[in-house]
């Protein structure tokens, strides 16, 4: 049978090898350990840390904003007198924050976000936008979550009469730098969602901007500034970090994950699975390619060889149009769930 590209469907392929490498019980598990008067916030790879619709859904329901206040309490709890650094590990996988065979155009588009060991916000910036008080012509209001003194909008939308809503978002690529354009009428009821830049270091940027609020210094600056805080950075690649005092940890069962993945389709979601099972596999750090590699091996293990051979298996999610799988391995593929005793609830119960 010949292949085809997948698209959304490739996220069958990676949920059910999730399922299956990390098994049903399996919690993603965030930390943040104090050493010292250092910060260490450890990443697991879990793409819903903070995911506002996650936070939503939350007993009682929480905003971004309750989120990080939550953390900045109980590392201050920790640290009244300052913290020297935040350290931020997210070396469970790779640096390569976005897909070589991605489409440039998707990049700046809500569905593209960056992936990363320790993820944020679903790795996105929601800009809220409404007409100027000042009328036509004129520059819209705008609102973002998270809040930021230094994250930066240049404001080239502006407000009209007539017509609708017609703004969007573009950032510089190795940058939290963003410009708005087009034209807004009314305000709308959801936020526009632009992906954000190296996540990992954003998370610990916004803590230290927050604990600086509480007037907890961090470094040798004391309030927030128009600039990222200093003291605050990724883990070098060989640098051994200390277990540490746990201050927090932040856990999302897989099976939230793998609904998100297939129910409502997150890209996000699919690739930090895959390079979670690269990572639980090989204890290297997590990859496209080792994630791939493993997700082969499962398709060999549940379907045979011929399966295995004839995918080509580029990211998690069918973001990328490298991907290449026949209906054959896919309908077998989900078949070999539903007859699964062990596994047939949780990755059935994904399903939209």
């Amino acid at each position: 049978t010949d292949g085809f590209i997948p698209a959304s469907n490739m996220k069958l392929l990676t949920t059910g090898a999730a399922v299956s490498v990390l098994g049903p019980d399996f919690v993603f598990r965030t930390e943040i350990a104090i050493d010292g008067r250092r910060v260490i916030i450890r990443g697991d790879g879990d793409p819903a840390l903070a995911d506002p619709e996650i936070l939503r859904n939350t007993e009682p329901r929480m905003t971004v904003e309750d989120f990080l206040e939550t953390l900045t309490g109980a590392i201050a709890d920790k640290l009244p007198d300052g913290c020297s650094e935040i350290i931020l590990d997210d070396r469970i996988f790779d640096r390569e924050f976005v897909h070589p065979t991605w489409d440039r155009n998707d990049l700046n588009k809500w569905y593209a976000p960056e992936v990363a060991g320790l993820n944020f916000h679903g790795n996105l910036l929601a800009i809220f936008a409404s007409p100027a008080p000042e009328g036509v012509g004129t520059p819209p209001r705008l609102t973002m979550q998270p809040r930021s003194a230094w994250i930066q909008i240049a404001n080239r939308a502006k407000t009209v009469a007539k017509g609708s809503n017609t703004y969007w978002p573009s950032r510089k690529s190795d940058a939290n730098s963003f410009t708005l354009f087009g034209n807004v009428r009314t305000t709308a009821p959801t936020p526009l969602n632009t992906p954000t830049h190296n996540n990992p270091l954003l998370f610990g940027q916004l803590l230290a901007e927050r604990l600086m609020r509480r007037g907890i210094a961090v470094g040798n600056e004391t309030r927030p500034r128009l600039k990222p805080p200093a003291a605050v950075r990724l883990a070098d690649p060989d640098e051994t970090l200390p277990e540490g005092e746990l201050a927090a940890i932040i856990t999302t069962p897989l099976q939230e994950v793998l609904n998100r993945c297939n129910t409502d389709s997150i890209n996000l979601y699919a690739e930090a699975l895959l390079k979670r099972i690269g990572h639980e596999v090989t204890r290297e750090q997590g990859t496209w390619d080792n994630g791939a590699s493993v997700l082969r091996m499962t398709l060999e293990e549940r379907l045979g060889s011929n399966a295995a051979i004839t995918t080509i298996i580029a990211d998690g999610s069918g973001l990328s149009h490298s991907n290449i799988v026949t209906p054959l391995t896919l309908t077998g593929w989900v078949e070999s769930f539903a007859l699964d005793e062990t596994l047939r609830e949780p990755y059935l119960l994904s399903l939209a």
